[in-house]
């Protein structure tokens, strides 16, 4: 009857029961203390042994321009602004992963630097699906992952089926062709 009992218990898991917290017993207090002279201050380091170094504080200026004219050194200055190249990125249409169906793994991922898709609206990844065996493509480009964007979607379309030549690029197989910014 005891296991069916903790078997049927109703009581919820997150609440301590005597099966799943362990109390510790409270020591009687010794004769002449109270309960509350138990938990007394342990201090663990002696007054001779913690030492701190603590850097002096940074003065504030009251006035912006007196920051300007001080020659104190700013604690922070140039926090972030390390190791930045200031070669821009090169202008690209979009960017391009192929992926095997079957497997998932990566086939090809590059930038497409020849795409000109219409701009005015922002467009989120797409992704179609493609059929390929030796002579190349067996059939258009399907869109399974919508970008919003209908002539982005088209351009696409036609742009990796006659331009970039997709499907001479890939071997025999299933691929996803996912599209982004």
């Amino acid at each position: 009857t005891r296991e069916e009992m903790i078997m049927n218990d109703q009581t919820p898991l997150f609440l301590p029961t005597d099966r799943n917290v362990a109390v510790p017993r409270i020591r009687r207090p010794d004769m002449g203390q109270s309960v509350l002279e138990q938990d007394a201050v342990r201090v663990t380091f002696g007054e001779a042994d913690l030492k701190l170094a603590l850097s002096n504080p940074v003065e504030i200026a009251v006035m912006p321009a007196e920051v300007m004219l001080n020659d104190a050194v700013t604690p922070w200055y140039g926090l972030g602004q390390g190791g930045l190249s200031g070669a821009p990125l090169p202008a690209r249409g979009g960017f391009v992963e192929v992926r095997n169906v079957g497997t998932n793994r990566q086939i090809m991922g590059e930038p497409l630097l020849q795409a000109k898709p219409p701009a005015g609206k922002p467009w989120r990844p797409m992704e179609f699906l493609a059929a390929v065996d030796a002579a190349g493509l067996v059939a258009p480009l399907v869109i399974s992952e919508r970008s919003d964007v209908e002539e982005v979607e088209s351009y696409f379309q036609t742009f990796l089926t006659k331009t970039f030549r997709i499907g001479e690029r890939l071997p025999p197989g299933f691929y996803r062709v996912i599209v982004g910014p």
